[in-house]
């Protein structure tokens, strides 16, 4: 199932006090799990696991831990389906187990041939004067000659909002391919 083809800190998702970690898995339908590392070790077990939406929707290919994007207190994740071209968000839930449903989608904006959107996520700290944790999507969205970009969203109570599409510069290769604070 291709476990562990992405791994990343997911922060504190059950906002007990202790580091978590989410690792992607995109073989099949895919498969996300976040773990715990309460008492100094990582849970073999997962704390919560999520199944891709379809056979080789690439869900898992890209996982990342975001900070507190919704404000509250909990930190949350976030989910590639590059196969699909969607971001998808997980609330975390203090003293419980992060959201089983996402909270959010992000599809590409620009071009409308299929791309490895959201094949990069990241956490990219705070833009604004807000408390809400900001994030950063890598994408090459179209065939042949990509158009590449990185999209800024910024956190917010209830859904996150798109903040910014920067587009590559004419000629440039690989921009958006690296996202990441």
């Amino acid at each position: 199932d291709h476990y562990g083809i992405s791994v990343a800190l997911a922060g504190d998702v059950n906002a007990d006090g202790a580091s978590d970690v989410i690792v992607g898995g995109n073989a099949g339908n895919g498969l996300v799990g976040v773990h715990h590392s309460g008492g100094g070790n990582i849970q073999v077990s997962a704390l919560r696991a999520y199944g891709g939406p379809s056979m080789g929707s690439g869900f898992g290919v890209s996982v990342a831990g975001l900070g507190d994007v919704n404000g509250d207190g909990a930190d949350d994740v976030a989910v590639s389906s590059s196969a699909l071209d969607q971001v998808q968000g997980f609330a975390g839930v203090r003293g419980a187990a992060p959201s089983m449903t996402a909270l959010w989608t992000f599809t590409p904006n620009m071009g409308s041939a299929p791309g490895p959107f959201g094949r990069l996520i990241g956490p990219c700290g705070w833009f604004g004067t807000d408390t809400f944790a900001d994030f950063v999507i890598g994408s090459c969205v179209g065939s042949g000659e990509c158009t590449n970009y990185v999209r800024i969203v910024h956190g917010g109570a209830s859904t996150p909002s798109i903040n910014l599409d920067l587009a590559a510069p004419p000629g440039a290769m690989g921009f958006g391919r690296g996202a990441s604070r």
